[in-house]
């Protein structure tokens, strides 16, 4: 009797036993972009670079901050003027794209010395900045002073900060709005237009020094508080 024990042949193989699959052909491996880091074919990789080197630029002068775009290693010139790619020159070349995107195309966080894209490193410093109790700021140009917001001449009537030029015309308005509604009083009730404090006529036409426009500024809060604040 035959047949039994081994079951039908696999086709193309003996006793039952299926052959070895082979393992899958890999197909042309792809070229890393050395600014993004992405992966591309030969034939595309050439019209992505420029592509990715323009949104590089734009998006560091939309950010703020000088960034050098990755250079480009030599190898890939002979690569794309070949029709058949040696697999060391391609690893060789991958390697080194791979290096440049890394250190150059990705930003540090000043805290921890990881690497991200700027979109990502924007989410992680927020939690980064909580974790080492500090404000860092990468995107930020440590060359650059910071500009502080210039000081205001304070108004002595309503208390809100004006520049030279239009605290005279802003004054106009305040004392008439001030004097309008002390009106709306009861006669006994009603207060005198505060006094503007001492080189004001010079804070407005600009002959004091920022130390003086300090210590105006302190009496005109001063007189806001006793005087325009209601009791």
């Amino acid at each position: 009797m035959g047949g039994g024990l081994g079951g039908s042949l696999a086709p193309g193989g003996t006793g039952g036993k299926k052959k070895p699959s082979k393992s899958p052909s890999r197909g042309p491996k792809s070229l890393t972009c050395y600014i993004c880091g992405k992966g591309f074919m030969k034939g595309s990789i050439s019209i992505h670079l420029t592509q990715c080197a323009d949104k590089f630029k734009k998006e560091s002068k939309n950010l703020g901050v000088k960034r050098k775009l990755p250079e480009e290693p030599e190898e890939l010139e002979k690569i794309l003027a070949m029709d058949s790619i040696p697999e060391d020159l391609l690893t060789e070349y991958n390697e080194k794209a791979a290096k440049a995107y890394n250190e150059v195309g990705l930003m540090k966080c000043p805290n921890c010395s990881r690497s991200f894209n700027p979109d990502s490193l924007k989410v992680h410093m927020k939690s980064c900045n909580a974790k080492y109790g500090t404000d860092a700021d990468p995107f930020t140009d440590p060359n650059k002073k910071k500009q502080s917001r210039p000081q205001g001449i304070m108004c002595y009537i309503c208390g809100k900060e004006y520049f030279s030029k239009s605290l005279e015309i802003h004054l106009k308005s305040c004392k008439e709005a001030w004097l309008r509604d002390e009106n709306l009083k009861p006669k006994n009730k009603r207060r005198p237009l505060p006094e503007p404090p001492k080189n004001f006529e010079d804070i407005l036409c600009g002959k004091i020094t920022e130390e003086n426009k300090d210590q105006y500024n302190e009496e005109a809060f001063k007189n806001y508080n006793e005087n325009a604040l209601e009791k």
